[in-house]
């Protein structure tokens, strides 16, 4: 079981990568076609810029109602116990990264090409 866990998450976070490589040689501005503007960017060099979208991820796990009983015996009255794991709502950021450089003056979006980009943490996929 483990191992298919493990080769799941391998497999989406490939996934992602997959889709991020797109981007490489293309404009940033189809990047944002794609996922609207980025929460930062910034000078990283001359005529190289970084683009980082922030996602913010969300997990849902019902909550659990489970019931034993027990027979009883010996002399014991038969039990019931019930347990009650509340619902969990998760939340965390995802940052994703990617690296261009100015081709033309850099005066508009559409100048500036993605040349690479980091790989996202592995839980965002």
């Amino acid at each position: 079981m483990k191992k298919f866990l493990f080769l799941s998450l391998f497999l989406l976070t490939g996934c992602v990568s997959s889709t991020m490589n797109n981007f490489v040689n293309r404009p940033v501005s189809d990047v944002m076609i794609d996922n609207g503007p980025p929460t930062y960017s910034f000078d990283t060099g001359p005529n190289q810029r970084t683009y980082i979208w922030k996602i913010i991820r969300s997990t849902n796990e019902p909550g659990v109602l489970q019931t034993s009983n027990s027979p009883g015996g010996f002399g014991n009255d038969p039990t019931t116990t019930t347990t009650l794991q509340l619902p969990q709502y998760n939340e965390y950021a995802c940052y994703y990264a990617f690296y261009t450089q100015k081709n033309g003056t850099g005066q508009y979006i559409s100048d500036w090409i993605v040349t690479g980009f980091k790989k996202p943490s592995f839980n965002c996929n």
